[in-house]
């Protein structure tokens, strides 16, 4: 090892500590803002391999993006030197390409490339084209193809969650039979000149409405074909990969116990960006150890950021219901900001509903700054009418300046 141990781990505050020195069985550590998730996750994976006799290639972190992919590594390089290559560091997508690519027979193709963004455009303007006159997609005047952007994120979306057009039928459905009840979708005073009497729903507004979801549910119908289409090319997407690979553990647990086999320690950066299927992906690859999965995810759900590509705090409060036996470790100390700051960042995310204060953990996310800021400036919090006024505030403060 390019460092020794101890001294790795006597850099760290004591929750992270703890975090570090759990190494067996699944644990969980919501980690705020400048709280040392990177150094926390590197310590263990250097802990693991001096207390273990675990390999190198045994040991695969999984992050959400490249630049989390390549701080693992560099922090890596810098406690083990060169034997850190060694470390599988995935993101989930190079991940799932990597076994596509290594086990082309279970995905009955020998060519089989990722589709580029224009093949994509190109597969839903044929798809278009095809579809019948009366389909409420069609348009004949003006930008034909003015749904394509938006049928593409709504095949992301169901290929990321997993849901089907039959999924969206029933949502539909019972979204309408919702609304029906609301009161805002009731006349409060009677129109005797329309023939409306107080209490009477207001058709043409939930009609409007269910037009919005014909087009939804029309774009999900689309899905099998453009799926055929990709088939057709030798193509998959990004989402394919994952979907594909979960297929394949299902069908064929032979491979399945491969990486079983092969990853004894998983660890995952980011956990509360993680969509339905990729939180099914970590969990396939620990199914064989049930609840002493020596799986350690890090997350925290104020920093949600991919809520749009699918993420989901489910997946985060769902941890303890999947693995009852997981430790929960707390990391609380920010070296990154002034605690007025702290306090200020605190206030305005209090307000935010779906936070894990709010669930049975029963958890204290109040973040401290262990630094005396002596001379520090206390933050303001400013709120404007739109982006606009904001914009205009800051040029003019940055000219003042």
């Amino acid at each position: 090892m390019h460092q020794n141990i101890t001294e790795i781990l006597n850099r760290l505050n004591t929750e992270q500590r703890q975090a570090v020195d759990e190494i067996e069985g699944p644990v969980m550590v919501i980690a705020g803002p400048g709280t040392g998730k990177t150094e926390i996750l590197a310590s263990r994976i250097c802990n693991i391999l001096t207390t273990t006799d675990t390999t190198y290639e045994s040991v695969l972190c999984l992050t959400f993006t490249d630049a989390g992919s390549i701080a693992m590594r560099k922090r890596l390089l810098k406690y083990l030197g060169s034997d850190a290559h060694k470390i599988p560091i995935y993101t989930f997508h190079s991940f799932c390409n990597s076994i596509i690519q290594e086990n082309k027979d279970y995905f009955s193709m020998k060519v089989l490339e990722p589709i580029s963004e224009i093949e994509k455009f190109e597969t839903i303007i044929e798809i278009i084209d095809e579809i019948p006159a009366d389909n409420v997609l069609k348009r004949w005047t003006g930008e034909i193809y003015y749904e394509a952007n938006r049928i593409l994120k709504l095949i992301s979306v169901m290929k990321s969650e997993g849901f089907t057009s039959e999924f969206f039928k029933e949502k539909s459905n019972e979204y309408i039979e919702e609304i029906k009840t609301r009161d805002e979708f009731k006349y409060k005073r009677a129109v005797p000149s329309k023939g409306i009497v107080a209490g009477d729903l207001k058709v043409n507004e939930i009609n409007e409405i269910q037009q919005r979801l014909s087009k939804l549910i029309a774009a999900s119908e689309l899905f099998p074909k453009y799926e055929e289409k990709l088939s057709k090319r030798s193509r998959y997407d990004f989402q394919d990969m994952l979907s594909w690979v979960i297929k394949a553990f299902n069908t064929y647990p032979e491979l399945l116990l491969k990486y079983q086999e092969k990853f004894l320690y998983v660890l995952v950066d980011e956990f509360q960006d993680t969509n339905n299927i990729q939180a099914q992906l970590v969990h396939k690859l620990m199914e064989y150890w049930g609840d002493q999965a020596n799986l350690f995810v890090v997350g925290d759900d104020d920093q949600s950021i991919y809520r749009f590509q699918g993420a989901s705090i489910e997946n985060v409060l769902s941890f303890k219901e999947k693995y009852p036996s997981a430790k929960t470790v707390l990391l609380k100390q920010n070296y990154r900001s002034t605690q007025e700051i702290l306090n200020a960042a605190q206030a305005l995310i209090s307000a935010n509903k779906e936070r894990l204060v709010n669930t049975n953990l029963n958890i204290d996310k109040n973040l401290y700054s262990p630094i005396d800021h002596k001379d520090s400036c206390k933050p303001q919090v400013l709120s404007f009418q739109n982006s606009y006024y904001e914009a205009s505030y800051f040029a003019n403060e940055i000219k003042k300046w």
